[in-house]
């Protein structure tokens, strides 16, 4: 299921059982000033699920038709260096790694 929110700055696209539990979703959400402009993220599966493809199932159906349901003309993700689901997901929806934002880094990373 995938519909506007109370505005069109942020969908959620939902993953629910047959009997309608939750188990996982993800959100498109406006990040830019241009309201053409989405961000794909916010992606949560319940701990039971993690070792499905609902992961890649919920990515696919976020940066497939979506984006041309809403009228969004950019699609954009940021990746982080020690996430690596995040750049295979990305990867696998076709998009092209552009940049680092190192500002995005989390504190644990200048640890090492």
């Amino acid at each position: 299921m995938s519909t506007p929110n109370a505005t069109n700055d942020q969908y959620t696209i939902v993953a629910r059982t047959p009997k309608g539990e939750v188990v996982g979703l993800v959100g498109l959400f406006r990040h830019a000033p241009n309201p053409k402009v989405h961000e794909i993220g916010e992606l949560m599966i319940l701990k039971s699920y993690r070792n499905s493809h609902l992961a890649v199932d919920l990515s696919q159906v976020a940066g497939g038709n979506c984006p041309k349901r809403f009228g969004l003309q950019v699609l954009f993700s940021e990746t982080v260096c020690n996430h690596r689901v995040s750049q295979r997901l990305a990867l696998q929806q076709g998009m092209v790694p552009t940049g680092l934002e190192l500002e995005c880094m989390p504190a644990g990373a200048y640890k090492k």
